[in-house]
């Protein structure tokens, strides 16, 4: 008799552990279906305290943990891609500060060549007004017209001395 009740007790305790343990392994199934993957560890590993050799629970456990080390992997490339393209942006940010650069200095001799030029034009020209102001060829009118045109050329050489803005507008990404 005391070994029939030693009997039913370990098979009373052990169809107690099972529910319990079928228990943690629904519980922690749907934790994982609602997307809790900690919470669903957490209640399969407290159910393989109550029972540690329960196949079900056994099995799921080392699932969760698949897919936790996926999810941390899958994150971690995410992160590695989202700072390659931040490096990607900044080079490229680098390399339009660098052509406006070069263009804004390519303007700069460029307008200083004409510069040069115009003031060349203009001494050569006030050197034809005055000898032939001093031949007295030119009458006033002609006199005028050279002035009109060398006031001219000036009010260009102001116009090409001015910056001109130079690069792409920047659009923000709204993505």
């Amino acid at each position: 008799m005391k070994y029939i009740i030693i009997i039913s007790i370990f098979w009373w305790s052990f169809f107690v552990f099972a529910q319990t343990a079928d228990e943690f392994y629904h519980q922690g199934a749907q934790l994982y279906i609602n997307s809790k993957l900690n919470q669903a560890i957490e209640a399969v590993e407290e159910g393989l305290q109550i029972n540690p050799s329960h196949p079900k629970l056994n099995a799921l456990l080392e699932k969760l943990k698949e897919e936790k080390e996926r999810r941390q992997q899958q994150q971690q490339q995410q992160q590695a891609q989202a700072q390659q393209g931040e490096q990607q942006e900044q080079e490229q940010q680098r390399q339009q500060n660098q052509e406006n650069q070069q263009e804004r200095e390519r303007q700069q001799q460029q307008a200083q060549k004409q510069e040069e030029k115009q003031q060349e034009l203009s001494e050569e020209q006030k050197k034809q007004l005055a000898e032939a102001l001093k031949k007295k060829e030119l009458s006033k009118e002609e006199a005028e017209r050279i002035l009109q045109a060398l006031r001219s050329k000036e009010k260009e050489n102001k116009e090409l001395r001015r910056p001109k803005q130079v690069g792409k507008k920047r659009v923000e990404k709204d993505w």
